[in-house]
Formats: structure tokens, C-alpha cells, sequence
């Protein structure tokens, strides 16, 4: 049976997609039984083999429905990239460092174009993002550390890097004060024409001169002499701003010493203490530094409570709390070791050729090849999904490998089975699947070691125990044998 990939892309569309396009939250592998559709799920791993095995359900569909055939990696180092979520897809690098390094490199080399997944930027709308993610709520801007958090932080940078282009060897921060000014050329010092004015910070801008000694002299005789039109030098200004009384009869320089006495340590409370002695006080007062006579503290003595009452209340089983505490973690501990047992190697999971069905290990895929020679592929499918109840008396499911009509075929070997005898666990849980496909009235065969069928009967299976493995059983695997069961 020959599939594509259109055929998978058309079964999410259809089943697993919402209106909106987003992947449904399912669990899938759930799902695909429960609707019969474990040979798509199936399929769908072998599609996207070159992911890791781990991989969710929704990146795999990522790569499907974007006719992706291989593994992302970082632009900037190489390695495997993340991936984020269904809509999004994948991360364009592996984390913030990379990130960095990339679009620092493309803006010395000037060789990347960085806009092409976004809206066209320009200064209209450049101006409008810094203004809703550089700034905090009081106005002040952030600072460059937080800025570098901001997602498309590096694609803006960019961008005004190439609007101010006459600019080298600059902070951010200067970049952004031009641009964000429309400066357009190199500040030059106005009184020597000839210096580089020196920035400041991204609230004050540039130096009002160099570093000249005579160029400062100048700027500060002029602070001292230019008259604004208040009638007042601008020195005269700057101390009147701070004598000037405001409504309540206080000064700049009154509020700011005001707001000095009312901090913690100088605050004095109705208590006689200032904030600062007053919470050390509550912390000396807390459960833990509450100590009685007998040296105990709060946790100290609820600990003691707790423990006499473990020791003392019985439960309906006759044992106390501690006891019944004692014997679960024996019994959870017994549990995992059991669990660890059944635990089967993993073997990755490929497509045979051009078909539906996949197979797992070289013995599967030497009996395909065996079917395939006796041109029986296309009749030969995914064993239906048959449900069981194993040792633990819970209900689970069984894919079996192949089947052809109501025939099953189960591909095994002595270690597959047992373990090579060594774990009488593993192989009752095969014998109770195989017991669960004949009472579905099949019939089934195990291929053992893809040399030797072994057609099994319910009255072998009556020891979930006993060890159906019996060369004196079994049939060479070859194309007389076979077609005589075949038909």
C-alpha cells in the first residue's frame, strides 16, 4: 500500500486540526487506538525518524505538514534547535547567547537581511515598539540587560545600526539616542570644531564640549553668562530651581532631605522603634525562634505531636499510621522492581520500502523480505489492536507485528519471549496475548528467529507460565509451508 505524505497531512487536517488551524489538546497515542488508527500513528513516526525519540506528537505533525525531512539546527552554532509549539514551529537558535553572537556578527559583516519572517519594518513602527517594550511605567528606559530580553531586541538593533550608518564602534545606546533624535552626523564640539563630542547617557545625549581644558572653560563661563530668557544665567537657574519654595512652603533641596528622615531606619513608630528594629523583632518572635522552657520551638513540638500521633492512631486494618506507612513503601519499592522488568529494549521504528508497515529489529524486516519475494506485500497489514488483561489485572492493548486476513503473525525470539528463560514475568505477559488473540477467534503464528513458524493453540496457553517455545512444534519458514497456511 503506497502512502505520501499528503495523505498524512490530509488525516490531521481532518481529524486533529481546529478551525483556527491549532493542533488539538488529545492524548494522542490514546486517541489513535481508541479510533483505530495506530498504523497512522505508526506511520507518522517512521515519517519523522529523524527526530529524536522522544519527540512530541505535535512536532512530529509540525514536520509533516510542513514537508520537513530534517532535523532543525541553530544558525549560529549548529546544534539541534528547539522546538516551541505547532503554530510557531521551530526556534531559529538553540538559546539567547547564540542569538547574540549571530546578529552581532551579521551587523560587523553586514550580510544578513533580518525582517523577511516579520512585517517590513520602518521608522514608524520601530519608534512605536520601543516606545511599548523599551520603557518602563515611570518613563525611564530599561536597562540594556533587560532590553536583550525582548523578543526581536537584535532585528531592531539591526535596523537603526543601518539608519545611523555614520556611527562606529558606538554603544546601543548611542545608536538609539540618534536615531530616536534624528541625528544624521557626528557630533563635533562647537567651540574647537575640530573633537568629538562624548556621550553621556541615553537622558542627557552628548557633552556640552570635549575634553579640551579651553573648550570646558568656555562652556562653563558661558553656563555662567548665557541669559535665558527669564533674565537669569543658566547657573542662576539651576540654583533657583532648587530654592524656590512650592505650595507648602518647601524647597527642592527641603523635600529631598524629607524623604531621607522618612526611610526605614530614621522612621520612628508609636512603639519607640524605628521600622528596621521593629521587624527584627518580629523575626526573633517567629515559630522558629519561639523556644520554651524545655528548649523546644514551635516546629519542634508540632514535630513531637505528629509523631506520637503516628505512632498511637490505629487504622481499620489493625496497624498504626507509621506501620501502614512502612509496609506501602515496601510494597511501591517491589512495584518499581517489577516495572523495571518489563521494560523492553527500544528499537527504532522504520517504514519498510514504499508501505504502510513498519517494522522494528532485522528479524521483522527479514520476514518482509520473505513475504516480499513471494509478492504477499500487499495483502500483509498491521496486526489489529487487540486488548488484554495481564499479570497485574489491568486492562492493556497488544499490537501485534503483521497479519493476513484472520491470521496473525508475531515475529519473536528466545530472548524477545523470556529473556532467555531468566524472566518468567516477560513471558507471561506474551502468552497472555496471545491467549487474548485466540479467544477474538484468530489464529496465530509466532516466527521464531524469522527461520520457524509455530502456529499456537489455546490449550499451551492453559499456564500463562509454561514455556510454548518447543522446537519439536515448529515448521521451517519457506514458501511451500507458508502458502499452505496462506491458503
Amino acid at each position: 500500500m503506497h502512502v505520501n505524505r499528503e495523505d498524512l497531512q490530509k488525516f490531521i487536517k481532518q481529524h486533529l486540526l481546529n478551525k483556527d488551524g491549532k493542533l488539538k489538546k488529545l492524548p494522542f497515542e490514546q486517541w489513535f487506538v481508541e479510533h483505530n488508527c495506530h498504523d497512522v500513528f505508526i506511520l507518522m513516526i517512521a515519517e519523522t525518524s529523524f527526530l529524536a525519540e522522544n519527540s512530541c506528537f505535535s512536532e512530529r505533525a509540525y514536520c509533516v505538514m510542513n514537508n520537513i525531512f530534517k532535523q532543525f539546527v541553530c544558525e549560529n552554532c549548529g546544534k539541534n534547535s528547539f522546538f516551541a509549539y505547532f503554530t510557531h514551529g521551530y526556534k531559529r537558535f538553540c538559546n539567547s547567547v547564540c542569538k547574540k553572537q549571530f546578529f552581532r556578527q551579521c551587523i560587523k559583516q553586514n550580510k544578513v537581511e533580518l525582517c523577511t519572517d516579520y512585517e517590513v519594518l520602518n521608522r514608524y513602527n520601530v519608534i512605536s515598539f520601543i516606545q511599548d517594550n523599551f520603557y518602563k511605567q515611570n518613563g525611564r528606559l530599561k536597562n540594556l540587560q533587560t532590553r536583550r530580553l525582548i523578543p526581536r531586541f537584535y532585528e531592531i538593533c539591526y535596523f537603526i545600526h543601518q539608519q545611523v550608518e555614520f556611527l562606529v564602534n558606538v554603544t546601543e545606546n548611542e545608536e538609539l539616542f540618534c536615531f530616536l533624535n534624528n541625528i544624521n552626523e557626528i557630533q563635533i564640539c562647537k567651540f574647537c570644531n575640530e573633537s568629538k563630542l562624548e556621550f553621556a547617557n541615553i537622558a542627557y545625549g552628548y557633552q556640552k564640549s570635549c575634553q579640551k581644558a579651553e573648550c570646558q572653560a568656555i562652556c562653563q563661563k558661558l553656563s555662567l553668562s548665557v541669559v535665558e530668557e527669564n533674565g537669569f544665567t543658566i547657573h542662576q537657574n539651576l540654583t533657583r530651581r532648587m530654592m524656590i519654595p512650592d505650595e507648602n512652603g518647601e524647597t527642592e533641596r527641603q523635600r529631598i532631605s524629607k524623604r531621607a528622615v522618612d526611610t526605614m531606619k530614621n522612621t520612628i513608630l508609636s512603639t519607640g522603634l524605628t521600622i528596621c528594629q521593629t521587624r527584627t523583632q518580629n523575626m526573633l518572635n517567629t515559630k522558629r525562634n519561639n523556644v520554651d522552657e524545655f528548649g523546644q520551638n514551635d516546629f519542634g513540638r508540632n514535630s513531637l505531636k505528629a509523631a506520637q500521633t503516628r505512632k498511637n492512631t490505629i487504622s481499620s486494618n489493625g496497624l498504626t499510621i507509621q506501620q501502614n506507612s512502612i509496609l506501602n513503601s515496601k510494597k511501591t519499592l517491589e512495584q518499581n522492581a517489577l516495572n523495571n522488568l518489563k521494560v523492553p529494549y527500544k528499537c527504532k521504528i522504520l517504514r519498510y520500502e514504499d508501505t504502510m508497515l513498519v517494522f522494528q529489529g532485522s528479524l521483522e524486516k527479514k520476514f518482509l523480505d520473505f513475504i516480499n519475494s513471494l509478492n504477499l506485500l500487499e495483502k500483509m497489514q498491521r496486526g489489529q489492536t487487540i486488548s488484554y488483561v495481564s499479570i497485574d489485572n489491568k486492562q492493556h492493548y497488544y499490537f501485534p507485528d503483521f497479519q493476513i486476513a484472520d491470521k496473525i503473525f508475531e515475529v519473536k525470539c528466545k530472548w524477545s519471549y523470556d529473556r532467555d528463560n531468566k524472566n518468567l514475568d516477560y513471558r507471561a505477559i506474551n502468552n497472555s496475548k496471545f491467549k487474548a488473540v485466540l479467544d477474538a477467534g484468530k489464529e496465530i503464528y509466532v516466527v521464531w528467529d524469522s527461520k520457524f513458524l509455530h502456529k499456537i493453540n489455546i490449550s499451551c496457553l492453559s499456564d500463562l507460565c509454561a514455556d510454548i517455545y518447543q522446537p519439536n512444534d515448529f515448521i521451517e519458514l519457506n514458501q511451500e509451508n507458508f502458502l499452505n497456511i496462506y491458503s
